[in-house]
């Protein structure tokens, strides 16, 4: 991190501090939470912590079939910045680590859940 909070959030345009790709975040989240970066121990604190998040109710959370456990990270900012990545443990299923992230150019753009619901939903129908 180059800032701390809540400067982290500016996501001003072509600003390269404080940035990630969906791809970097999902890796992080597949080596942290189902690969061997951690512990066992440690991974399985992290995964009950991240099982207990509560801003994804609207975000990814919307989305996850029936069944599913999902283990999340949600973030929003300034430009419209709505994100949410983690891994979904289908019922009968292999996990699934995901990161969808969103951002406009406009400073005042509206923060919109339902657009990482979408996604949620068009990933999750296809892939589960």
């Amino acid at each position: 991190m180059d800032c701390w909070e809540p400067d982290l959030n500016e996501a001003r345009p072509g600003d390269l501090r404080d940035t990630s790709t969906p791809r970097d975040i999902q890796a992080l989240y597949e080596s942290l939470l189902l690969g061997d970066a951690l512990s066992v121990l440690g991974q399985a604190r992290l995964r009950g912590w991240m099982l207990r998040n509560t801003t994804a109710g609207k975000r990814l959370g919307a989305a996850v079939p029936p069944g599913a456990e999902l283990a999340d990270k949600t973030g929003a900012g300034h430009y419209g910045v709505v994100n949410d990545a983690g891994v979904v443990w289908p019922d009968q299923a292999r996990p699934l680590t995901l990161a969808v992230m969103t951002r406009t150019d406009r400073q005042d753009a509206v923060n919109y859940n339902v657009v990482v619901a979408r996604v949620g939903q068009l990933i999750f129908g296809e892939l589960l």
